[in-house]
């Protein structure tokens, strides 16, 4: 529920810069929350997307369109898959266990 609620929030600040673009002739917040995503994909999201295995095509818009609330739970994703409870089974093949 908390993402929706982020991606929904990020849609409507997008939808109110348009507006004020549209309407007031003011593109500060457009460009500006713009500018912001498109720093953000370039330094993280895109990153953490290929690492993911995404391909840019996909990321890249989604990255800037809702920015951390896309490509954060990714990096919470990638760390959780990192270790599963067949990591911690000792069945005696263990690397540290070889024979010299």
């Amino acid at each position: 529920m908390k993402m929706v609620t982020e991606f929904m929030v990020s849609l409507a600040i997008w939808l109110f810069g348009a507006y004020r673009w549209i309407f007031k002739k003011s593109a500060a917040l457009l460009l500006g929350f713009c500018g912001l995503r498109l720093a953000e994909c370039a330094l993280i999201g895109d990153r953490i997307g290929v690492k993911y295995g995404l391909p840019r095509w996909l990321n890249d818009p989604l990255c800037v369109l809702f920015g951390a609330a896309w490509w954060y739970p990714l990096k919470r994703r990638m760390s959780y898959d990192d270790l599963t409870d067949e990591d911690f089974v000792e069945d005696g093949k263990e690397p540290w266990r070889e024979e010299f």
